[in-house]
């Protein structure tokens, strides 16, 4: 049990068992390590490479919809806003503070409630699941409050970005 200590005191990212063999003299421990941090390097590439190509993966499906803003305008004030449209990573990451922070208080008291509610019976992480599914939709939704508050769009290039995501103005 006190090797394994040893090994994993040593075992660093850039050092391969360098370290080890200067403070042992056992060939055997130092052969045992350096195959162990071979396993360890080779299982750290392919979580790295699973991650990588699991987030391209996701960035590929909603590419397109993930950086096009459309642009408000209120006919009473004049207000102006900018809003993106697709997946909002700002509600999947912030939960109910977004809508807080944007002064959407109706959406702000029921992502919150339903988020209490949920994580009371599964502990935090049926959030997780609820917090995808909300922020696949939230742009949108939050984009028709908006229009229903006397918000237009700002021109014919944002009429056409609103239809292109099925929003009636």
């Amino acid at each position: 049990m006190a090797s394994i200590f040893k090994l994993m005191r040593f075992v660093t990212v850039g050092n391969d068992c360098m370290e080890l063999k200067k403070k042992t003299e056992s060939k055997q421990f130092v052969i045992s390590c350096s195959i162990v941090v071979g396993i360890i390097k080779l299982q750290l590439k392919i979580i790295n490479a699973h991650f990588i190509a699991t987030w391209k993966i996701v960035l590929v499906k909603l590419g397109g919809k993930l950086t096009m803003k459309v642009t408000l305008i209120n006919n009473n004030n004049g207000d102006i806003k900018e809003v993106k449209l697709g997946f909002s990573w700002t509600t999947f990451f912030w939960g109910g503070l977004v809508p807080l922070v944007r002064k959407d208080w109706i959406a702000a008291i029921i992502l919150i409630a339903v988020n209490i509610v949920i994580s009371a019976f599964t502990y935090g992480f049926g959030t997780i699941f609820f917090d995808i599914a909300v922020a696949a939709f939230y742009n949108k939704n939050y984009i028709k409050r908006l229009i229903k508050d006397n918000y237009h769009p700002n021109g014919e290039t944002e009429e056409m970005k609103l239809r292109k995501y099925n929003i009636n103005f």
